[in-house]
C-alpha cells in the first residue's frame, strides 16, 4: 500500500492579512469572502472564523449544503448561496439564515412562493449573466423579467450580481462591455446593492467595484491577474 507524505501548511495570518489588504484598498466597498468548496480546499472550519475575526460580515458559498456547514461555524454575518435553491429547498434557506442567489425565473418563482407562505419579503440576490455564460439569467429570462417586474415584488432584493469573464486581463474589451450591460441591468432591477467584481475584478478601476466585491482566490494568495505583480501574501 502506498503512503503519502505531502503536507500542506495553511498560513491563517496571511489569509487575514490579505483580507485586510483588500479592505484597506477598497475605498469603502464591502469585501465579501467567497469560501466555496471548503474554502478552496483549505478548510472552511479554520478559514471562516479568521475572516470573521478581521471584520468580514458577508460570505459566499456555492451550495445549500456548504451554506448549512458554514452556518454551523459562524452564527453571525450574511451567507449567500451562489447556486440558489433547488425545488423544495427554500425552507432550508430560511431555517439556516441563508440568502439565495436567484439565477433563473424558476428560482425566482420558487423563492416567491416561499415568501408568500412565510408572509414575509425574504432577502434574496439576483444573478444576471452579462457574458460569463455560467450562472445567472440569460437574455431570454432577463427580458421576461424586464416585462414582468411583478416577479420581484414578493421578495426583498439585496444584491444584483454578475461575473466578469476576462477580468484577469485588465485591458480586455469584454470587461467594459460587461460593465455597460451590468449598469443597465442594475438600473432596471434595483436592489439594495450591486456586485460585479470578484478577485481579479478588484484590480480593475473603481467603477467595476460597486458596493460589494466578492473576493475568493485572492484571499488565499493566488495571483489574481496576469499582467500585474501579485500583491497578496502567500
Amino acid at each position: 500500500m502506498k503512503s503519502h507524505s505531502s503536507i500542506l501548511t495553511i498560513d491563517l495570518d496571511a489569509i487575514a492579512d490579505n483580507y485586510r489588504l483588500l479592505r484597506d484598498r477598497s475605498q469603502g466597498v464591502e469585501i465579501a469572502a467567497v469560501v466555496k468548496a471548503d474554502a478552496y480546499g483549505l478548510g472552511v472550519e479554520m478559514v471562516a472564523p479568521v475572516l470573521s475575526d478581521v471584520g468580514c460580515r458577508c460570505f459566499f458559498v456555492a451550495t445549500l449544503e456548504e451554506g448549512i456547514e458554514l452556518r454551523g461555524i459562524l452564527d453571525t454575518g450574511d451567507v449567500h448561496v451562489l447556486n440558489g435553491p433547488l425545488p423544495g429547498q427554500s425552507a432550508a434557506f430560511t431555517d439556516h439564515k441563508l440568502v439565495p442567489v436567484l439565477n433563473s425565473i424558476n428560482q425566482i418563482e420558487e423563492w416567491n412562493g416561499h415568501c408568500r407562505i412565510q408572509e414575509e419579503k425574504l432577502k434574496a440576490d439576483l444573478h444576471v449573466d452579462t457574458g460569463m455564460s455560467r450562472l445567472g439569467m440569460d437574455d431570454r429570462e432577463r427580458r421576461h423579467l424586464e416585462t414582468t417586474p411583478s416577479l420581484l415584488e414578493d421578495l426583498a432584493l439585496d444584491i444584483v450580481i454578475s461575473h466578469l469573464a476576462c477580468s484577469d486581463e485588465s485591458e480586455h474589451p469584454k470587461n467594459g462591455q460587461q460593465l455597460e450591460k451590468f449598469v443597465t441591468y442594475v438600473g432596471k432591477f434595483g436592489g439594495r446593492r450591486a456586485s460585479l467584481a470578484a478577485s481579479c475584478g478588484f484590480f480593475l478601476p473603481p467603477e467595476f467595484h460597486f458596493q460589494v466585491v466578492r473576493a475568493g482566490i485572492a484571499l488565499f494568495g493566488a495571483l489574481p491577474v496576469s499582467d500585474k505583480p501579485n500583491p497578496m501574501a502567500q
